[in-house]
């Protein structure tokens, strides 16, 4: 069974239209939305997407899927995550969906730290849920290769698959890894077609840091166990623009709507 994924952050602005061509477009299973204001009614009337009812104020989880299928685990995890569960034919995945703190007010060693945190609290999901197939994805606020992602005791991510389902021995001790085939988004063109492409989904000149790329790839997703090979790679893609909406303008990086870009991909699951 195929099931399409969407996260974007919206920072408060009405993106409802582009929104909704994207979901038809690309016929969306799950949509995470962050820093959202839109209507839940009107998203369900317009898409169909139906909003997991929560609490939780950064994170928003909507889905077409039936409410045995894609359901609430736990909303009270951290202010930063949203903990789901996907029930597919033969097994049960953590969804945990994620707005970390921004760039803007923490420095890479600080989100390091509190990428800590951030992990414990969805291995704690997992270790309640005996589960080991899990995805976080959403709006890291860092790049697929900072200090938080790829640290040890932080999301301990890696870029290839064969690399992520082993597990990391450091100071006697064992961290299991998650992939994050987002690394291969970074860039300004597919190299085996030359096309030029949007360089991430973030950009950013005035961080005033000596760490500063201008464009950023804040949106990620990470996958563990089994679900690593159910991934339709060719699928993960940053959208910039719909039939009727260019989201972003490259000749002066300018953004249509919201400052992120939406970030897509799909799962084959059984």
């Amino acid at each position: 069974m195929p099931i399409t994924f969407l996260t974007w952050n919206i920072h408060q602005k009405d993106c409802l239209q582009p929104l909704k061509e994207i979901l038809n477009d690309f016929q969306v299973d799950i949509l995470l939305l962050n820093e959202s204001l839109l209507d839940d009614l009107q998203i369900y009337q317009e898409t169909g997407l139906k909003r997991i009812i929560s609490l939780h104020k950064k994170c928003k989880f909507y889905s077409k899927l039936p409410d045995a299928t894609f359901y609430l685990h736990n909303d009270n995890v951290s202010n930063h995550i949203l903990c789901c569960c996907l029930k597919t034919q033969n097994d049960i995945i953590l969804i945990a969906g994620v707005h970390l703190p921004s760039k803007l007010w923490r420095d890479e060693d600080t989100q390091a730290t509190m990428s800590i945190d951030h992990i414990e609290d969805i291995n704690l999901q997992q270790k309640q849920l005996k589960l080991t197939q899990v995805i976080v994805f959403g709006d890291f606020n860092m790049n697929p290769f900072d200090k938080g992602m790829i640290d040890a005791k932080g999301f301990n991510s890696v870029s290839d698959k064969t690399t992520a389902k082993i597990t990391r021995k450091l100071n006697a001790r064992e961290y299991e890894r998650f992939y994050n085939p987002t690394f291969s988004l970074l860039g300004d063109f597919i190299p085996t077609t030359r096309v030029q492409k949007v360089a991430g989904t973030y950009y950013l000149d005035n961080l005033k840091s000596v760490n500063e790329y201008h464009w950023n790839m804040l949106d990620n997703v990470l996958l563990k166990g089994n679900i690593i090979d159910t991934l339709d790679l060719p699928t993960i893609q940053i959208i910039q623009q719909t039939k009727s909406y260019n989201l972003v303008n490259l000749n002066n990086n300018s953004f249509t709507f919201s400052d992120h870009l939406p970030l897509l991909f799909k799962l084959n699951t059984q």
